[in-house]
């Protein structure tokens, strides 16, 4: 085992507690740790996007062990997210809730601290989100980001294009994970 793996493949010091929201047409899913109150530091947002077909149960052991170290991630619950948009809708719901006096989330987020994160075509819309949002986005990590020739349309992406990141543009820190080799 690595340093670095030890460190970090157990769970986080914090409970946690998982919930779903709507804010018109979106609906998300969200793990978060069970107590704010209990961190002593506002939470980290990261806002998460599928792989083509995905869903956030999919990879929910990522998401609750990033909430137990303190992280509050928000998930799209659409099975298309290249375009980034709805990852950047799902960033700004939590930024808007954590103004809401009567939000669970109410002042104990760090909106000055979002990531956006994803795997396949979400890690497209990963990178899309930094680009199209860098005051709000201020890193990215992506699981798999597809070589561009795999861009294709989508209820997501009317275009190609629209689901065609631009890792070049990025202006934030970001770590970007490769699982398929050449195909990445």
């Amino acid at each position: 085992a690595f340093p670095v793996q030890a460190a970090f493949s157990a769970p986080g010091p914090y409970a946690t507690t998982t919930g779903t929201a709507t804010d018109g047409t979106a609906a998300y899913d969200l793990y978060y740790p069970g107590s704010y109150a209990a961190l002593g530091f506002q939470s980290p947002i990261v806002t998460w996007g599928n792989g083509t077909g995905g869903s956030p149960a999919q990879v929910s052991v990522l998401l609750r062990h990033l909430a137990s170290y303190g992280f509050t991630v928000i998930a799209s619950t659409l099975p298309n997210t290249g375009s980034g948009n709805e990852i950047d809708a799902a960033a700004h719901y939590l930024v808007t809730q954590n103004g809401v006096a009567t939000s669970v989330y109410h002042g104990h987020l760090n909106t000055g601290e979002v990531a956006s994160v994803g795997t396949s075509q979400g890690a497209g819309g990963a990178v899309q989100a930094a680009t199209k949002d860098p005051a709000l986005i201020k890193t990215v990590m992506t699981f798999s980001l597809p070589n561009a020739i795999w861009a294709g349309s989508n209820p997501d992406c009317p275009t190609a294009a629209d689901c065609t990141a631009n890792p070049a543009a990025l202006t934030q820190p970001v770590f970007f994970i490769s699982t398929y080799g050449i195909w990445d």
